[in-house]
C-alpha cells in the first residue's frame, strides 16, 4: 500500500479524534504515521478536527534519530532553542513552510507506524491522579507504559526514549499505551484500526472504575439574566478588531459547580493540556450578587 493510501488513514483517524470531545478539547493533540525512512507529523497550527493529507511535515527519521545522541548545552533556554533548531532541520526539502509539532520525537521514538497522541479529559483523571501510576498499573498491567512529568521538550523526549529501552529490554517489544503524567495518552499501532482498538479498551477500562459521572443533562436556567449578560461580556472579551461573540452553556453538572466558590474550588485549574493552551489555566469565577446585578444592569 502506497504511502499516500497511508496519509489518507492518519487524516481519517487524526479527524476521528480531532472531533470527538471525548479526546481533544477546544484544540490540541498531534498524530504521525512512519515508514522505513520518513515520519509524517501533525503540523502545528492544523487542528486535527479538520486536517487533510498536506497538514503533515514529513521529516526524516535518520536525521530524528541522530538527536538522540546529540549534546546538548545543559542550560534549558539555550538546550530547547537549539533542539528547536535541529528538529526544523529535519524536514524534508519542500516542508520549509511547515513547522512540525513540538512533541515531533515522541511520535519518532515509539516503533508504531501509527501514532495518535491525546489530551482525554477521562484518561487525565487517571494521569494527573494522586495514585494516578498505582491506579494506571492495577488497570494495565505491564500493557501500559507509564512516563513521570518532566519538563517539555527534549528532557521529556529523552525521559521517553529511556522509559521505552528499559521496557523494550525487559519485555523485548515496545508498549503501545503510554500515560504521560499530568499530560496525556499515547497510542501506537500497525494501522488505525490497531489503534483504534487499544484506545476503546484504554477508555473502557477507565471509564468501568468511575464511581460517579458528571450529569450533563438540561437544567432551567434564567434566560432573561443571560441576555442581560451578554454584552457586557462581549464588551470584556472583543477582539481588537471589535469584535466579539459569547456562547451561553449550562446543565446540572454545571450549575452544581457554580453555586458557590467553594462548590466551584474543584474545577478552578486546567484539567489537561488543552485547557492550558487553548483557554487558560484558570478560570474565572464571579459571584453573584444580586443587588449590585440590578444596580449595573437597570
Amino acid at each position: 500500500m502506497g504511502t499516500g493510501s497511508q496519509l489518507e488513514k492518519l487524516a481519517e483517524i487524526s479527524r476521528c479524534y480531532g472531533q470527538d470531545e471525548e479526546f481533544v478539547l477546544a484544540g490540541g493533540g498531534n498524530t504521525s504515521f512512519k515508514d522505513e525512512d520518513y515520519l509524517y507529523v501533525k503540523a502545528s497550527g492544523v487542528k486535527l478536527a479538520d486536517i487533510q493529507v498536506d497538514g503533515f511535515v514529513k521529516m526524516s527519521r535518520r536525521k530524528l534519530r541522530d538527536l538522540c545522541e546529540r549534546e546538548y548545552p545543559a542550560e534549558p533556554a539555550s538546550r530547547e532553542e537549539q533542539v528547536l533548531k535541529d528538529i526544523m532541520d529535519c524536514r524534508e526539502p519542500g516542508e520549509e513552510a511547515k513547522r512540525p509539532s513540538v512533541e515531533v520525537m515522541l511520535h519518532e521514538l515509539i516503533g508504531f507506524p501509527f501514532v495518535v497522541h491525546t489530551h482525554p479529559p477521562m484518561a487525565n483523571g487517571l494521569t494527573c491522579g494522586r495514585v494516578g501510576e498505582k491506579a494506571a498499573g492495577e488497570l494495565f498491567g505491564d500493557d501500559m507504559l507509564w512516563i513521570p512529568t518532566v519538563e517539555p521538550g527534549y528532557v521529556l523526549s529523552m525521559t521517553v526514549w529511556e522509559k521505552l529501552r528499559e521496557y523494550e529490554s525487559r519485555f523485548e517489544r515496545q508498549p503501545n499505551i503510554l500515560l504521560m503524567q499530568n499530560h496525556g495518552l499515547l497510542v501506537g499501532g500497525a494501522a488505525p484500526e490497531a489503534v483504534q482498538k487499544v484506545t476503546r479498551q484504554v477508555m473502557d477500562k477507565i471509564r468501568s472504575k468511575i464511581a460517579e459521572a458528571p450529569d450533563f443533562s438540561e437544567a432551567p436556567f434564567d434566560r432573561g439574566r443571560a441576555v442581560q449578560l451578554a454584552p457586557a461580556l462581549r464588551m470584556m472579551l472583543r477582539e481588537s478588531d471589535g469584535s466579539s461573540v459569547v456562547v451561553f452553556h449550562t446543565n446540572k453538572e454545571i450549575q452544581r459547580l457554580v453555586a458557590s466558590e467553594k462548590a466551584f474550588r474543584p474545577v478552578s485549574s486546567a484539567f489537561t493540556p488543552d485547557h492550558i493552551v487553548y483557554c487558560n489555566p484558570e478560570p474565572l469565577f464571579v459571584g453573584y450578587e444580586r443587588e449590585l446585578q440590578e444596580q449595573y444592569l437597570s
